[in-house]
C-alpha cells in the first residue's frame, strides 16, 4: 500500500485537473478569461473558506489530541517549527507591497509544500483510524480547491510557475513515526504552520486587491 500511495500522482500537480493541448506542451485548453480583480476576489474567498474551516477544526482536535487549547499549544510550541515548511506568521502590517505575479508562484509553492505534509497526516489517520480522518481529508480538499484557484490565475496570466512540488520534500523521518504522541505533535505543527500560511495567503492577496 505504501509504494502504491507514494506512486500516485500527487493532488498538489495540477489541482484543477486541466488538460494541456496536445499539440503545445506548455499551452492549456479550457481556461476562460477572468480580469486580474475577479481571480483575486476567487482567491480570497476560497483562501477564507479554507481558513475558517481550519480554524474551527483546530479546537477540537487540540482539546481532544492535548487536552489543551489552541493557544496553550502555541505558547508551548511557538519555537518549534519544520525546516521544510515555509514561515508565513506576519501580521498585515508586516507584509510588504507585493506583486501579484510573483506572489501567486510563490504563494502556490509555498501551499504545495503544506500540501505534502497534510496528506501524510491523512495516511497515517488512515492506517491508525484516526478520529479526525474527515476533518483533515477536508483540509487536504479545501486546501486543493486554493491551489485550484491560484493555479487558475497563473495561467490566466500567463505566468511559469516554479517545479512542482515532490513528496521528497518531507522525509522519512517525518513520515515513519510509529509513537502516537509524537505523531500528534508532528501533525500539530504543520497544521499550526498551514493555518498561518492561509491566513497570510488572505492578508497578502487582500493588500493586493486593495491597489485596483
Amino acid at each position: 500500500m505504501e509504494e502504491e500511495r507514494l506512486s500516485s500522482k500527487p493532488k498538489w500537480i495540477n489541482p484543477c485537473g486541466i488538460r494541456r493541448d496536445q499539440d503545445e506542451q506548455d499551452t492549456y485548453t479550457e481556461v476562460p478569461q477572468v480580469s486580474e480583480k475577479d481571480l483575486l476576489t476567487q482567491i480570497i474567498a476560497q483562501a477564507n473558506i479554507a481558513l475558517t474551516n481550519a480554524k474551527q477544526f483546530q479546537n477540537e482536535f487540540a482539546l481532544k489530541t492535548f487536552n489543551s487549547d489552541p493557544e496553550s499549544l502555541h505558547t508551548q510550541w511557538q519555537a518549534n517549527h519544520y525546516d521544510w515548511l515555509p514561515l508565513t506568521m506576519m501580521d498585515s502590517e508586516q507584509i510588504p507591497e507585493l506583486n501579484m505575479k510573483n506572489s501567486l508562484i510563490d504563494i502556490y509553492e509555498h501551499l504545495q509544500k503544506f500540501a505534502v505534509g497534510l496528506e501524510q497526516i491523512v495516511w497515517d489517520q488512515e492506517d491508525n483510524r484516526g478520529a479526525f480522518l474527515k476533518n483533515f481529508t477536508d483540509t487536504e480538499y479545501n486546501l486543493r480547491s486554493l491551489l485550484c484557484e491560484i493555479q487558475m490565475a497563473i495561467i490566466e496570466l500567463g505566468l511559469s510557475q516554479k517545479p512542482d512540488i515532490t513528496r521528497d520534500l518531507m522525509g522519512p523521518d517525518f513520515r515513519s513515526i510509529t509513537d502516537a504522541t509524537e505523531r500528534n505533535l508532528r501533525d500539530w505543527l504543520i497544521y499550526r504552520d498551514y493555518m498561518s500560511a492561509l491566513d497570510y495567503t488572505v492578508k497578502a492577496f487582500g493588500n493586493i486587491y486593495a491597489t485596483f
